[in-house]
């Protein structure tokens, strides 16, 4: 037991055995961003199943240790000391929120271990004078890049260049209103009336829904905190009355919109980083394999994220020829590889996911199956 966050070790293989190389996990597996933790640990399994599967990676075969931060950055930064100190494991992947990421990177900078977070602010790699941290780097697109093809759908697709913004009121949906905000002047959309935040524990929003159908924008971006809230809050604007178009981040893409968001989830347009339509190379491979695993369920962007993640870290691993902190960080810098959620190239400026150019527009069935949105 780690304070209130538990520590389980994977099924996978037995912990820090002379054949095995180990590596920890922090992540919000239960509480408000529960869904978030259990998508991304999904993709870690099966991508260590996979491995171990096929003989391993030089001959050893790959476990993790999970810890269940909850959300809080205070259980999160304990357990990068503990994984690293104690456990004495030179690599960390995750967290996968934002201020537990931003708290961990430094840590983990400072301790000397690898951190492949999950998070999509290239802050968590960058100091304030943009000096590239060596040991981190984050397997999430830069929310800057999301931000662009956002705009670009409602601007070229929508033909509309009029629009609100509501968002999260955390600290990854206020950085995305941010990057909204800011560029869309380049894709000629004005951004009109005062952005409307949502508290993402509070399970109420009707009057957030009766706020932007009262207003009426032409159209609407949704910046999600990844709970379920977002669901909620896409229901309450098309029960409130709003018929505009709505384009969501990433987060509306996530597999539990259909269930909690019901009707409105097909009147929503996501970017995806996964071709569910046409999957090619690595995605193919990936959906076959989740699915096989999950009862036929289709994966999201997070499993695909951590499961590149780790097929990364195995690549790295390769390169390096051992398993340290250190040696992994350099070998990562100039390895390119295609995953399921786009092509990866870090170097020794960039330690960030895919561009926007891996984004693609979906939406849902009445089903609440994914299907391609319209890109004309």
């Amino acid at each position: 037991m780690l304070v209130a966050g538990t520590i389980t070790m994977s099924s996978a293989a037995s912990a820090s055995s002379s054949g095995t190389y180990t590596f920890g996990v922090i992540d919000s597996t239960t509480g408000t961003y529960g869904v978030v933790g259990t998508d991304e640990l999904s993709g870690i399994s099966l991508a260590v199943n996979m491995i171990n599967a096929s003989g391993g990676v030089k001959g050893h075969s790959l476990a993790y240790k999970l810890v269940d931060d909850q959300g809080s950055v205070s259980l999160s930064t304990l357990a990068l000391k503990r994984l690293n100190l104690q456990n004495k494991l030179p690599v960390i992947l995750g967290p996968g929120i934002s201020p537990e990421a931003a708290a961990d990177a430094p840590l983990a900078q400072k301790y000397g271990a690898l951190e492949m977070n999950f998070v999509a602010q290239s802050s968590t790699w960058l100091t304030t004078k943009n000096k590239v941290l060596s040991n981190v780097f984050a397997m999430a697109t830069p929310q800057q890049d999301l931000a662009d093809a956002m705009l670009k759908y409602m601007a070229n697709v929508e033909k509309v260049h009029t629009a609100s913004i509501a968002f999260a009121n955390i600290y990854f949906g206020q950085l995305g209103e941010g990057f909204l905000a800011a560029d869309a002047a380049k894709y000629g959309i004005t951004i009109t009336g005062t952005p409307s935040g949502w508290d993402p524990t509070t399970g109420e929003y009707g009057s957030l829904g009766t706020t932007i159908d009262s207003a009426n924008p032409p159209g609407l971006f949704l910046w999600g905190a990844g709970s379920s809230s977002d669901a909620q809050v896409l229901a309450s604007i098309r029960a409130a009355g709003y018929t505009g178009p709505i384009i969501g981040d990433v987060t509306f893409t996530e597999g539990d919109i259909p269930a909690d968001a019901a009707t409105a989830a097909p009147t929503v347009i996501g970017m995806s980083q996964i071709n569910y339509a046409k999957p090619a190379g690595m995605t193919a491979k990936f959906i076959s394999a989740y699915k096989q695993a999950n009862n036929g369920a289709l994966p999201d962007y997070l499993a695909a994220m951590t499961f590149d993640a780790v097929q990364i870290l195995a690549q790295a691993i390769k390169k390096s020829g051992s398993y340290t902190a250190k040696s992994l960080a350099k070998a990562l810098v100039g390895l390119k590889y295609t995953g399921a959620n786009g092509q990866y190239a870090f170097s020794s400026k960039y330690h960030g996911g895919p561009g926007s150019g891996a984004y693609v527009p979906v939406t849902f069935s009445s089903s609440g199956a994914y299907e391609l949105a319209p890109t004309s």
